[in-house]
């Protein structure tokens, strides 16, 4: 007699599911659990740009034609992060009329919120990635 075992297939896509953050002042933000792999590609690809020092060029180079130096753009980088991350918000305007969570409503929020949602995002992905790889949280907690 064979003996039939079933395999349980991992799900290896990214479910979209939300969950809400809550923030000070009695708003919040509602953030996706897990981004796609494209989303962390496409932050990761997008928040550098080149450096071009334009005293090493000479008069007939441009800075299209020598090597450039890569650098962080925390402005953007930032921005991004969070457009990527946040799906909604609490957020009105002066009038009392909903924003939604656009780069244009990111770019405007002040410095205090923007800190805000950025430590919110910061619990929240090392949360998510302790639920993930609970032994690695552990020993990067340790150490």
């Amino acid at each position: 007699m064979t003996e039939v075992t079933t395999k349980k297939h991992r799900n290896r896509f990214v479910t979209p599911a939300t969950m809400r953050i809550d923030l000070t002042d009695g708003d919040w933000i509602e953030v996706k659990e897990r981004l796609t792999y494209a989303e962390q590609k496409r932050l990761a690809g997008q928040t550098f740009r080149p450096v071009v020092n334009t005293a090493d060029l000479t008069p007939t180079q441009d800075s299209e034609s020598r090597g450039t130096d890569m650098e962080l753009d925390l402005e953007w980088y930032s921005i991004l992060r969070i457009k990527l991350w946040v799906v909604a918000w609490s957020f009105v305007d002066v009038a009392g009329n909903p924003v939604r969570p656009t780069m244009d409503a990111i770019r405007a929020l002040d410095s205090e919120t923007g800190d805000e949602i950025e430590e919110a995002l910061n619990e929240h992905v090392e949360a998510m990635n302790s639920q993930k790889n609970p032994e690695q949280s552990e020993e990067s907690n340790t150490g």
